[in-house]
């Protein structure tokens, strides 16, 4: 078995390779005279809540951007897979490219391998067909701009409870993605998961740089970035025990969650880092049982199916270093945790033959026990007729719904064809008589279903 100084040896020369890759894939992006000036482009990944599944795992193979004169640029090339259920809360750091050509963009291209679901409760494992190479075209709003020496966000938010569906005895892959481009858009905590180098405690930083998981194991990248401590960032040992920046040990890997810097292409502000990130940490998910005691300590309630521990009642151990947030990464004081709220808390693990195993936790995310919108009602069919107020829709109930879409209502069109998956922003007239929708919302008192949320399908060819 490798050491890490060997695994480090290993990992720089895989990363000299992909740098020869990368530079000669973006070089072809240019017009091929002089030197092609390049922004930076960090593409990260996030999901809506949802508990159909024990894990949705989605390996891609390549990203790349597209403009309207038939340019691109790729973003990345190596295969890696992210398990979207455990990006609830915070948003993956997939990709950072420093080197994208300048210029308007208006598609993101995901190149997907495959798609693997996790039953709750049988653990099997179900493979979605795709077709060999799919490809998932993203189009955002509007037209995006990557200026030359400066770093544009892209956060994909491929919404899992929505993305599958069970047709003629099996699982389909029907992906529901929304994009937000712009640091500011980011929605939720960044994650890295990576290794360490270049520890200065003088500036209180270090460097990390990212690592891909995919059938060939985990590699390093040379995707790297300055992780820029504060008094108030905790930085916790393998054993669930807080320490500090000297505890550190070079190339050895951790998980960073915090946020990207706006005026920095390559730094994270660091709320909190995981040592040795390969560890088995428990991340566990429920309701909130009881508020933290004079101890720092509360109850929680797992979810079903849970593997972390045979007992539903956990308790949360609050240290001096635990962070608290809420679900769009605001930090939080501890007295914020209370009965009933939905939570997730990552740590350390301790069973307990006789009292409730208990969880050291190095962060806790809290958000309403109000239900998401991923929870709300869904209605299937085919629309019959349209107009101004209403649609109505013949739903697989073999019965016809009356349905108002809300004025404010999300409208997503997902056109289908034989080589992929493009999506994007629609309009009311893309609800159009024989087309497929999905809905999301409530039923009201009249009998009406009143959508929230709308993805319209076509089919391409």
């Amino acid at each position: 078995m490798m050491d890490f100084k060997q695994l480090w040896t290993f990992m720089r020369i895989g990363a000299a390779a992909f740098v020869l890759t990368l530079a000669a894939g973006c070089g072809g992006g240019g017009d091929g005279g002089g030197e092609v000036e390049t922004g930076t482009v960090s593409v990260l990944v996030t999901d809506a809540p949802t508990r159909d599944f024990w894990s949705f795992k989605v390996t891609v193979s390549r990203i790349e951007l597209f403009a309207s004169d038939g340019r691109r640029a790729t973003v990345k090339t190596a295969e890696s897979t992210l398990d979207l259920l455990r990006l609830e809360n915070f948003s993956n750091l997939f990709a950072h490219n420093p080197e994208i050509p300048a210029g308007e963009y208006n598609k993101i291209r995901l190149t997907l391998k495959r798609v693997e679901l996790v039953e709750r409760r049988s653990r099997r494992s179900i493979f979605p067909l795709l077709t060999h190479g799919f490809k998932l075209d993203l189009l955002p709003a509007s037209p995006f701009t990557v200026t030359p020496g400066s770093r544009l966000a892209v956060e994909i938010d491929i919404d899992a409870r929505r993305s599958v569906r069970w047709r003629s005895g099996g699982w389909r892959f029907r992906p529901v993605v929304f994009v937000k481009v712009g640091v500011e858009q980011v929605s939720h905590l960044v994650e890295i998961r990576g290794v360490v180098s270049d520890i200065n405690p003088l500036t209180d930083s270090f460097r990390i740089c990212r690592v891909d998981e995919g059938d060939a194991g985990i590699t390093l990248t040379d995707e790297c970035m300055t992780a820029r401590l504060a008094d108030a960032s905790s930085i916790f040992n393998p054993d669930g025990v807080q320490g500090g920046i000297n505890d550190l040990v070079e190339t050895e890997i951790v998980k960073v969650v915090g946020n990207l810097d706006p005026a920095n292409d390559s730094v994270i502000d660091v709320k909190a880092v995981q040592r040795d990130a390969l560890a088995a940490y428990a991340r566990i998910y429920g309701t909130v049982l009881s508020p933290p005691d004079v101890d720092s300590e509360f109850d929680l309630t797992m979810d079903a199916d849970q593997v972390a521990s045979t007992d539903p009642v956990v308790a949360v151990q609050l240290q001096a270093g635990t962070k608290v947030f809420d679900g769009s990464g605001t930090e939080l004081d501890a007295s914020s945790i209370a009965v009933d709220q939905v939570a997730e808390a990552s740590g350390v693990l301790a069973a307990s033959p006789t009292d409730p195993d208990k969880l050291w936790a190095e962060w806790v995310v809290v958000t309403e026990s109000t239900p998401p919108a991923a929870e709300l009602e869904v209605l299937t069919g085919f629309v019959l007729a349209r107009t101004a107020e209403a649609v109505t829709l013949f739903n697989n109930d073999a019965s016809d719904h009356c349905v108002r879409i809300l004025p404010d209502a999300d409208i997503q069109v997902t056109t289908e064809s034989s080589t992929g998956t493009s999506t994007g922003p629609g309009t009311l007239e893309d609800i159009s008589l024989g087309r497929e929708v999905d809905l999301y919302g409530t039923t009201v008192g009249d009998g009406c279903f009143e959508a929230q949320s709308v993805v319209v399908f076509v089919i391409a060819d």
